[in-house]
């Protein structure tokens, strides 16, 4: 009964890894849906207002120009950063289900060779 419960562990996993190959790559996916927001955000961010009234472009002493691409580079900065742990976290992922894998494969293998003698 133990190896019909190992076989669907390894069958979950091994839907785990699909589902993380798929899923993968957020940034590279959506390339222009966050190019899109991007721009949105930085032609947005200068003219927001505080309550007291008060502009980004105003607060920062700059131009409507030189506030959006402040606010591009910190959207940049952002998304950079988001890009390079999510990557980094998803390759940690793949290498534990896939340690994990092995080593279900490797007790079930196990398992059929003590059946057999």
């Amino acid at each position: 009964m133990q190896r019909h419960y190992k076989e669907k562990a390894l069958l979950a996993t091994k839907y785990k890894i699909e589902n993380l190959e798929r899923d993968s790559g957020f940034f590279r996916r959506n390339f222009w849906k966050v190019t899109a927001f991007g721009v949105f955000f930085s032609i947005w961010a200068p003219s927001f207002t505080d309550m007291g009234g008060n502009t980004v472009m105003y607060r920062l002493g700059m131009s409507f120009f030189e506030s959006a691409l402040v606010s591009g580079g910190v959207y940049l900065t952002f998304c950079l950063l988001g890009h390079f742990i999510w990557t980094y976290q998803e390759k940690e992922q793949m290498k534990r289900l896939l340690r994990r894998k092995a080593k279900l494969e490797e007790e079930i293998a196990s398992m059929t060779n003590t059946k057999r003698e």
